[in-house]
């Protein structure tokens, strides 16, 4: 029978987050920043607001509410640091804003401090194939319009 890690669990429900699915999967890297180059819409130093905000709340988000979640993410911080080869990266997008991670870099912070360097990944933007459609809508819209513009005027 194999032994399961609590560790290993809670990182694994870390993990997965579907604001990932608008980053491309191909444009990952790995780069080191401080703490204080992590940015959010909040404030990452407050418990409260990191519980209460909305990308918490997902498949597993539920569980990330309770407090005992939170005390087993500090301890497996304590006892193994920040190890993102053995667990997972904190995942930002390509301006450091937290993508993935938030209860690490809450700890992270407060523990640490601003200066810690931490390895994250960094996530790039797909292209944006609608923005796209819509450019090239309106750009046949313009010209049809100033055709029929020249159209009206000449006859």
């Amino acid at each position: 029978m194999k032994n399961f890690n609590i560790e290993d669990i809670i990182w694994k429900g870390l993990v997965f987050d579907f604001k990932t699915l608008f980053y491309s999967e191909k444009n990952k890297v790995i780069k080191t920043i401080t703490t204080s180059d992590l940015k959010s819409n909040f404030n990452l130093r407050n418990k409260v607001s990191i519980k209460l905000h909305k990308a918490n709340i997902s498949l597993g988000g539920l569980n990330k509410l309770r407090d005992s979640y939170w005390f087993d993410v500090k301890r497996s911080l304590d006892v193994h640091g920040y190890d993102p080869k053995k667990f997972d990266y904190i995942t930002v997008n390509d301006r450091n804003y937290i993508v993935n991670g938030y209860i690490r870099s809450h700890y992270l912070l407060t523990e640490k401090g601003n200066n810690y360097e931490i390895d994250v990944m960094v996530l790039k933007n797909k292209p944006r194939k609608i923005v796209k459609r819509i450019y090239w809508s309106l750009l046949v819209l313009i010209i049809s319009i100033f055709f029929l513009f020249i159209y009206f005027i000449t006859n």
